[in-house]
């Protein structure tokens, strides 16, 4: 078993590679000094533009769902009782790459939409359910933050009301909660009524 234990560093190496700083250095921006300061996509749109952002949302969801899937390789969830929390423990790990990246000196985004990878792969319904519905927020709102927050809540839900795992059940309200903890100062904002809409830069 012990030789199988790399695949945790393996996950949160996935899931701290900083996507949207690179992008936002091959387009000529310091990301840290754009908006939130945030590394995620949404902070990418605003310094870079929309194909960027979208580029960097995707890189990040694969990243996710890469941990989470080599989870799945090297703890079949068949194969012992304990493997799903093993599985779990991979997505998590990706998350708080993201969030804590050790490339960038443990900076990060809010590991959202690295969150909606570990999903895909442990139930791509929920994927989808909470992709369609942040996707229907943040039209019907402009608010990135409260389409994540939306959407996130809506699979933790989903999660404990589809039979699954106990592990990947507290799995989502435990990633959800971080996320939830990491938009704080949007959801004040929100509150406010001074939140940011989501807006491109102009030439992207």
């Amino acid at each position: 078993m012990q030789y199988k234990y790399p695949v945790f560093l393996l996950a949160y190496l996935l899931g701290a590679l900083p996507f949207g700083v690179i992008a936002a250095r091959i387009c000529g921006v310091d990301i840290f000094k754009v908006g939130s300061g945030s590394t995620g996509a949404t902070n990418v749109i605003r310094a870079c533009g929309k194909a960027w952002g979208l580029a960097v949302f995707t890189l990040d969801v694969l990243k996710g769902a890469l941990a989470a899937y080599l989870g799945l390789l090297v703890f079949p969830p068949d194969a012992a009782p304990h493997n799903s929390w093993l599985i779990v423990l991979c997505g998590l790990l990706a998350m708080l790459g993201h969030a804590a990246s050790i490339f960038i000196k443990f900076r990060g985004g809010k590991a959202a939409a690295t969150g909606l990878g570990v999903a895909l792969v442990l139930d791509w319904r929920i994927f989808i359910i909470a992709g369609l519905i942040t996707l229907l927020i943040r039209q019907l709102s402009g608010y990135q933050s409260a389409a994540s927050l939306g959407a996130g809540l809506a699979a933790v839900i989903l999660f404990w009301i589809i039979p699954h795992p106990l592990a990947y059940q507290l799995l989502a309200t435990a990633a959800v909660a971080f996320v939830w903890f990491k938009h704080l100062p949007n959801i004040q904002r929100l509150l406010a009524g001074t939140e940011t809409k989501i807006t491109a830069r102009k030439n992207g």
